[in-house]
């Protein structure tokens, strides 16, 4: 079976009034939080996703406070972008809080263990129907929530230290991933 994916660097945009406590550089593939309150309001993908789509992200900087950065990031996909708080009838997210080995499936949040200079995954399959969590071409998680069932479907990020750092970018070829050619269900 032949798949046409999208490899596609996202611009964002903040909710509410949250735009002094991200800084955008790079034009716009580089996230920083800058201030020092914890959790703030997510940022959202400018547009919707409405194709199959693979995207990456690299933690560059998990933030100040090293020994306890570890869950300080909550990413994934949500059906709209004016959402202030966890929800889970309308999310299938990710959070870098625990190591993991097993293939888990998320319907709020799936835990991972990434960390600085790790490359998040995300395959958004319109054909299949499924959401994919990636760490470093591992495959991590598998949404509950299928994209059919988050429209219009937005990606959504949450920071909680200050300096917490993310990279948009192409750092893993789509045909490294982890079974995702080898089994149309885990």
């Amino acid at each position: 079976m032949n798949y046409k994916m999208h490899t596609e660097i996202i611009p964002w945009e903040t909710l509410q009034n949250d735009s002094d406590k991200i800084q955008f550089s790079n034009s716009g593939t580089e996230l920083c939080k800058k201030n020092n309150s914890s959790w703030i309001s997510p940022i959202c993908s400018a547009k919707p996703i409405t194709k199959t789509t693979y995207i990456e992200m690299k933690i560059n900087n998990l933030g100040e406070k090293p020994a306890e950065s570890v869950g300080k990031i909550i990413i994934g996909f949500s059906a709209g972008n004016t959402t202030r708080y966890l929800e889970r009838k309308t999310m299938a997210l990710i959070r870098n809080d625990k190591t993991s080995s097993s293939i888990g499936t998320t319907h709020l949040y799936k835990s991972c263990d990434a960390g600085t200079g790790d490359v998040m995954g995300f395959v958004v399959d319109f054909e299949q129907d499924r959401i994919l969590f990636y760490i470093n071409t591992r495959l991590v998680a598998e949404g509950k929530l299928m994209p059919s069932k988050l429209q219009p479907l937005y990606m959504i990020l949450w920071f909680h230290n200050k300096n917490c750092e993310l990279e948009m970018g192409h750092f893993h070829p789509f045909r490294q991933l982890e079974q995702y050619n080898k089994t149309k269900t885990l």
